[in-house]
């Protein structure tokens, strides 16, 4: 089963679930280094193009989809971080789709587009940053910053 979510929030918190990050490109190695900043513990990476034996990043195993089956029916958080979630996701279903999964998704309401009848884009856009507002949040410790600047620009 192949739950989704795309609320950082409650995917991280009060959950000790295995995790995996699918992707091991620049969003993947992005939300690896936050994670590790705020030292959150994640097992490794899972990237489809890994044919590479024993291959690691950040000191992790970068495993291959079909490499999940190992984990039976053990519930795994899976963070999709790459260009296409949607592919990610396709890869999951067709690799590990007897595992009980749990996947972040940066996904979120393009309010320009959410009218549009357009079944490809279905109202949805790709936001690593709103993903990575989660963690810089974590890390932000103090008072807002005041910023005065002579234009709106802040320049």
């Amino acid at each position: 089963m192949i739950q989704m979510m795309n609320s950082a929030k409650r995917f991280f918190e009060n959950n000790e679930d295995i995790l995996y990050i699918y992707g091991a490109g620049n969003p993947g190695k992005w939300v690896a280094e936050y994670m590790m900043k705020c030292e959150i513990n994640f097992e490794g990476f899972i990237d489809k193009a890994n044919n590479i034996q024993d291959c690691c990043l950040f000191g992790k195993r970068v495993i291959h989809p079909n490499e999940l089956k190992q984990y039976g029916d053990k519930r795994l958080r899976i963070i999709l971080a790459v260009g296409n979630p949607r592919e990610a996701l396709a890869d999951l279903h067709c690799y590990a789709m007897n595992n009980n999964l749990i996947c972040l998704a940066p996904l979120y309401p393009d309010f320009v587009r959410l009218g549009e009848s357009n079944t490809q884009n279905s109202g949805l856009i790709y936001d690593i940053n709103e993903l990575l507002s989660y963690f810089r949040g974590r890390l932000f410790i103090g008072e807002v910053p005041t910023i005065l600047s002579n234009s709106c620009g802040g320049v």
